[in-house]
């Protein structure tokens, strides 16, 4: 991004495939809203092509650090364009102004959450996220970490973390941590243990080191702006 031409930028995974005027319909959003700083399409599962990935997220939620997808049902998502919280990482666009107004994604998290920071950030600009469901995107998943693997579970486990530190304040990040290390964790590890997922087990406590040790020399509430 930092190096490409032209005035907007489509972040796309390597394991999807596009439908018919995918960008021409996500450049419309930009014309309604010239506020608008990511723009997603509705993503569906390519192995089943009802079910849906992503139609807007939820708000992150301040105790257990989780979102949910507003739509799971192809039936139930409604045609338009919609402000939401969220953009997918699968599939967004950004305005060349928007970005170099911003700053990249984040980079410490390799993978999952930093489409999620970065949305965050692009508010805090005054920019407006949005889901167009006329556009259509369909998503294989897992091509960059296999499903189910325990780098997987690293990642989400600590990312999970580093996004709570990085996007709340100081107290909403302190009781997420008590929830999560008195309550999730204790139940995630119980279920590893009971399906013999040694491997994801010792994943999981892993992710929970490293973000007490190499997270503490980080500021609360700090963001980074490469």
């Amino acid at each position: 991004m930092e190096t490409a031409s032209g005035d907007y930028f489509f972040l796309l995974n390597s394991d999807t495939e596009i439908t018919p005027g995918l960008l021409e319909k996500l450049l419309e959003t930009y014309i309604l809203d010239n506020q608008t700083g990511l723009v997603s399409p509705t993503v569906r599962s390519f192995s089943d092509k009802k079910v849906i990935e992503y139609a807007g997220y939820s708000k992150i939620h301040p105790l257990t650090g989780r979102s949910k997808v507003l739509e799971t049902s192809y039936e139930s998502v409604i045609k338009g364009i919609f402000e939401t919280n969220f953009a997918y990482g699968a599939a967004m666009m950004i305005p060349r102004y928007v970005y170099e107004s911003v700053g990249g994604l984040c980079e410490d998290y390799f993978a999952y959450y930093e489409e999620l920071d970065w949305s965050n950030r692009i508010r805090e600009k005054n920019f407006k996220i949005y889901h167009n469901s006329e556009a259509l995107v369909y998503h294989k998943g897992s091509m960059s970490t296999v499903s189910n693997s325990p780098f997987k579970t690293f990642l989400l486990t600590r990312n999970r973390m580093l996004f709570m530190k990085r996007n709340f304040p100081r107290i909403n990040y302190l009781l997420f941590m008590i929830y999560f290390l008195l309550i999730a964790s204790p139940k995630n590890l119980i279920s590893y243990l009971i399906s013999f997922e040694k491997d994801h087990f010792l994943a999981f406590l892993h992710a929970i080191n490293s973000h007490l040790r190499n997270g503490s020399t980080k500021s609360f509430h700090t963001k980074s702006r490469r």
